[in-house]
């Protein structure tokens, strides 16, 4: 995803229209829209910031430098799905093979 598809989700989440974070931002609407189709690339810091702190969201999540663990987790099993039968049972040999590590096993 990217940062504008996802100022757009969490917007939405939020329950605000486009005019009313726009408000909230001090930036026009159409500028928002931009922004949330992705026809500006290079959005001000600062401004993705505001958005973090308006839309109650880290900033890094809204960039996709650190995804929620719902999105990791959606993004994994998308990417394992597309593995065939075979490939998908070493996966989970391999899983298996980890959570026999000691520091899954303490408690």
């Amino acid at each position: 995803m990217m940062l504008g598809d996802n100022i757009r989700k969490y917007r939405e989440l939020s329950g605000y229209s486009q005019s009313e974070l726009a408000g909230l931002l001090g930036i026009k609407k159409q500028t928002l829209y931009k922004y949330e189709h992705n026809i500006v690339k290079n959005i001000p810091l600062d401004c993705i910031e505001q958005i973090g702190l308006v839309l109650d969201i880290d900033p890094a999540v809204l960039t996709g430098w650190n995804r929620s663990p719902e999105d990791r987790y959606k993004l994994f099993s998308e990417k394992l799905a597309q593995l065939d039968e075979e490939d998908r049972a070493r996966i989970a040999e391999r899983i298996d093979m980890l959570l026999e590590q000691e520091k899954y096993n303490e408690g």
